[in-house]
């Protein structure tokens, strides 16, 4: 079968869209949280040192130096451990609303990463 240059046109620029579509998709914040949170976990590990992590965020624009940080004692696995929150804006998008995009990174009491929690809040939210 010979292809002609439009159908060669057509395939290489469908190939190159669904390509595109799929980095795309694989990087963005319309993706759901806890897809997030497992792209930060690959490049921020659970037991990573708190300098280590806040640079991570900080060189992404996602954590400003200084940043206040919150301390709270968290219940969620069932024993309170006392935690310190680094909170930061990974970004924002307008589809279909203005929707903001938030991480808390969750360090222990000896600057371990022990947790990592994606938010996001929009217009429809209200």
């Amino acid at each position: 079968m010979i292809l002609t240059k439009r159908l060669k046109i057509i395939i290489i620029s469908g190939v190159v869209i669904i390509a595109f579509t799929e980095w795309f998709y694989s990087h963005s914040l319309l993706r759901p949280e806890q897809s997030i949170r497992a792209s930060l976990l690959k490049q921020t590990p659970l037991g990573s040192e708190k300098a280590e992590v806040q640079a991570f965020a900080q060189k992404r624009g996602w954590l400003r130096a200084d940043s206040p940080e919150t301390r709270v004692t968290e219940y969620a696995s069932g024993s309170g451990i006392e935690v310190t929150i680094s909170s930061g804006t990974l970004g924002h998008y307008r589809i279909p609303f203005s929707t903001l995009v938030v991480a808390n990174w969750k360090f222990d009491t000896s600057n371990h990463l022990v947790d990592i929690t994606v938010g996001k809040a929009s217009d429809s939210d209200d």
